[in-house]
């Protein structure tokens, strides 16, 4: 005879501690950018002047250029694109690519079964040197750019970018981090992104969409959200919506100061040590031990 109580005890232990938990859709960052109308020059100086390791070199497409470095745990990318007669592209931080957990199938159902508002995969072919165009990679647009209820800040380009497992792409960057610790992270001896810092204006609708990306982990705690991969995200309320500051982590304060205050480059910013924005067209990078 079955053992009801017992059974019924049974069942509510698997479903209150060993149900199925839902996986987050994203590992974390995989890279994020900046827009500059200067865009090899301004490449240039986190490559040369910053001393940070080149992972893709600079090409200009015509209506697209793109150069990427390593900051260790993530990559950072200049980007140009065309913009309506009239207008001039900003100089600002403005995207963040997000790295996905599992496959494209995977990453599509999960967008759907958690609500999470997005645009359709968008591949993006290449043609490599041999002439050969294939399938790069694949986008997913997760922002508000093209409609409300995407991820905040609306005014920033928020998307997952899956390499579709490239090895290549994982080989680049893996090489990219090491050369930067061979060159003892650069002139500012960067270690890694701390963090990014995202500006909203309703700061708890803000969080209440991206918890959505971590399915059943905890990975928020007081406006900060941590990553397996890549910096963390602090989300700030602010009177414009904007991924506002990078803040690099670096071998030595005093190191990264004995190379900016020569340049005239230093901010002091709430006892922070900051790069003076008018050195770095506008963006703002603080840098913490």
């Amino acid at each position: 005879m079955i053992n009801i109580r017992r059974s019924a005890s049974l069942g509510a232990f698997l479903l209150l501690g060993f149900a199925e938990s839902r996986p987050p859709v994203v590992r974390g960052i995989d890279h994020f950018f900046a827009t500059s109308p200067n865009t090899e020059p301004f490449y240039r100086f986190f490559r040369d002047s910053l001393g940070l390791t080149e992972v893709y070199p600079f090409r200009d497409y015509g209506d697209f250029a793109s150069g990427i470095v390593s900051m260790g745990n993530v990559l950072f990318e200049v980007v140009r694109w065309d913009v309506p007669a009239g207008e001039t592209l900003p100089s600002e931080l403005k995207g963040i690519a997000l790295e996905p957990n599992g496959t494209l199938t995977e990453t599509v159902a999960r967008l759907r079964e958690y609500g999470v508002p997005h645009e359709k995969p968008d591949s993006v072919n290449m043609t490599s040197s041999a002439g050969v165009k294939a399938l790069a990679y694949v986008n997913i647009g997760l922002d508000g750019l093209d409609g409300p209820g995407g991820l905040e800040p609306a005014m920033a380009a928020i998307f997952i970018n899956d390499n579709l497992g490239s090895p290549r792409a994982v080989t680049r960057r893996k090489e990219g981090a090491e050369e930067l610790v061979g060159r003892n992270g650069g002139a500012l001896g960067v270690l890694a992104v701390r963090e990014l810092v995202l500006g909203v204006e309703d700061l708890e609708a803000a969080l209440a969409q991206w918890r959505k990306l971590l399915g059943d982990e905890p990975r928020e705690q007081g406006g900060v959200v941590t990553w397996p991969v890549g910096p963390a995200m602090r989300f700030v309320k602010a009177p414009r919506a904007s991924i506002i500051e990078m803040v690099l982590q670096v071998r030595s304060l005093a190191r990264a100061r004995q190379f900016l205050e020569p340049r005239g480059m230093i901010a002091e910013e709430d006892r922070r040590l900051c790069v003076k924005p008018e050195a770095v067209e506008g963006l703002r990078i603080c840098v913490v031990e």
